[in-house]
């Protein structure tokens, strides 16, 4: 499953860094949308719904992508989880 709309930036911590000594995690949006409306300072991750049941559609589709973003983030954050309950 890829999520089309949201994505995970994950930095893993580098030996060489500094504090802090975990990973650190974000969701961007990969793709919005802007129209001839003056929309031009926010970014519209849905294209022009002219129903409610178009726009349920749209938010549905888009908490499927965070819930990919989720499955993601918590694969990524696993190792350091386990690193962690085991220095506690």
């Amino acid at each position: 499953m890829n999520a089309d709309k949201f994505g995970l930036f994950f930095r893993a911590p580098k030996r060489t860094d500094q504090l802090p000594r975990t990973p650190l995690a974000n969701i961007y949006v990969k793709s919005y949308l802007n129209t001839e409306y003056n929309t031009k300072d926010l970014p519209l991750i849905t294209p022009d719904c002219i129903s409610i049941e178009a726009l349920d559609e749209w938010i549905n589709s888009l908490i499927r992508d965070l819930e990919t973003v989720r499955l993601e983030a918590r694969r990524k954050f696993a190792p350091y989880e386990k690193r962690r309950r085991k220095s506690n």
